[in-house]
């Protein structure tokens, strides 16, 4: 299991949760709301997080085809628990699959329970989402959304009251994975705390490939473990961990002036 560094201190100093907060909605200041469908358009223009962010998303995304042996159809980016910021991350690299390597990508919000979620891309609120596709009320086909990104396309969460992972059959579980294989050249899918949500296990279970998340400051080691042994026991392999956020209490011109 490798360990990448992600170091994105600067871009979320004092950001503290990765929703609904002030520093956290400036990164996204030029965001567009998802189109009706069909093609991206392509006429987005970057949240001023995204050109800071591409170094570390393309050191990121070559780990994760090394690890993986090729370039995943499925990838999820899950923490142990809530605000390791892995909406954050997950919608970025989904943007950067999508505008740097031309890559077909979905990005899905799994969060089909939390009704005051806050999703990433404006206008995603209150649209209907994989919670209705769950509920038996709609079909993806209808659900996944084209943005103004070239590429880029959403399935938001739906967030409603009601939907539970105990409601949720294995087949549906399924249908989505094989919706997403045939329609899209990879799904980037936006996990929920594996600590404390078994539905994260089953997304995990058809995913395949999971990356961790740890957020400095917020992650703590034990409550990682266990989320790692939860994606083991279920013969889930962890293609590696984010070091999200990461700071660093000794400048790194100490170390060298003690070579």
């Amino acid at each position: 299991m490798k360990n990448w560094e992600n170091m994105f201190s600067s871009l979320r100093k004092g950001v503290k949760t990765d929703k609904d907060t002030a520093a956290y909605r400036a990164a996204f200041d030029a965001r567009p709301a998802p189109g009706p469908g069909g093609s991206s358009a392509g006429s987005g223009t970057m949240p001023r997080a995204f050109e800071d962010m591409r170094r570390h998303l393309d050191d990121m995304w070559s780990n994760i085809v090394l690890e993986s042996g090729g370039r995943p159809d499925l990838l999820m980016f899950c923490g142990a628990a809530p605000g390791a910021g892995c909406s954050f991350i997950s919608f970025h690299m989904a943007l950067f699959l999508a505008a740097v390597h031309s890559i077909r990508t979905l990005y899905v919000d799994t969060a089909i329970d939390e009704p005051g979620h806050v999703p990433c891309l404006a206008g995603m609120a209150g649209r209907a989402g994989l919670a209705s596709f769950f509920n038996g009320e709609a079909q993806l086909d209808s659900l996944a959304a084209a943005t103004d990104y070239a590429n880029l396309f959403v399935l938001p969460s739906g967030a409603r009251q009601g939907v539970h992972g105990k409601t949720i059959s294995a087949q549906a579980l399924d249908e989505l994975a094989a919706f997403c294989r045939s329609r899209f050249d990879i799904t980037i899918f936006d996990g929920l705390a594996l600590a404390s949500r078994p539905l994260a296990i089953e997304f995990a279970k058809r995913v395949k490939n999971v990356v961790m998340v740890c957020r400095y400051g917020n992650s703590r080691r034990e409550v990682a473990m266990v989320g790692v042994e939860k994606l083991r026991k279920n013969g889930i392999p962890v293609t590696g961990v984010v070091l999200n956020d990461r700071e660093f209490p000794v400048p790194p011109a100490f170390y060298a002036i003690m070579k």
